[in-house]
């Protein structure tokens, strides 16, 4: 499977009103994952093949590696833990997305149907967890989700987080190297850690 998410997210500026943030992730995924995300900050790019993680910065020449759980789910959960690395669309890679998202609802509701959404018909739908308020857009043909608008609830400014879904493939061909990961020349090695972990120890 493949796709495309734009993420736009939300967070204070110096007056404290909120500025918009993008990313875009192009995701392959065959039960290993491939990510690699352009966005608004350094280019970055996110492998696994089951057993081994790899997060590189191509500008920076700079990749973390760590030994991996060999599941989606367990890897994502460990990645977080970790080095503070989260993706938007967890809960559509995960083994089984209808627990994860069902495991903290507390409510769903259906609001109506839209033609102005990923250029398909969709269905909108809202899921009340116990720590986000999520809208969905769902092709109403392929079932396939074309956006997401998130609130977490213990965000005190409510700042939103919307994903775009696009470029769906559900079975495409992929090359056998597909999740492997050979650093370039001059790469150089750094801990798999947190953001900033490295000055911190200075």
């Amino acid at each position: 499977m493949s796709f495309t998410a734009l993420t736009v997210y939300e967070s204070p500026d110096r007056t404290g009103l909120p500025l918009a943030y993008t990313t875009l992730s192009q995701v392959t995924m065959q039960r290993p994952l491939k990510v690699i995300s352009p966005g608004d900050g350094p280019r970055t790019e996110f492998y696994y093949d089951g057993k081994t993680v790899n997060a590189y910065e191509p500008a920076a020449k700079l990749v973390a590696t760590v030994a991996a759980p060999d599941t989606i789910d367990a890897m994502l959960r460990a990645a977080f833990e970790r080095a503070a690395i989260y993706f938007p669309f967890t809960d559509l890679v995960v083994r089984d997305p209808m627990k994860t998202i069902g495991e903290d609802l507390r409510g769903a509701f259906v609001v109506g149907k839209s033609m102005v959404v990923g250029g398909v018909p969709t269905d909108i739908v809202v899921l009340v967890g116990k720590f986000a308020h999520v809208q969905l857009w769902i092709g109403s043909d392929d079932k396939l989700p074309r956006m997401a608008k998130a609130i977490f609830l213990e965000d005190p400014a409510r700042y939103r987080h919307t994903v775009m879904f696009s470029d769906w493939k559900i079975d495409p061909p992929l090359a056998a190297d597909a999740f492997a990961f050979t650093a370039p020349a001059g790469t150089a090695r750094i801990p798999f850690a947190p953001p900033g972990a490295m000055e911190k120890g200075k």
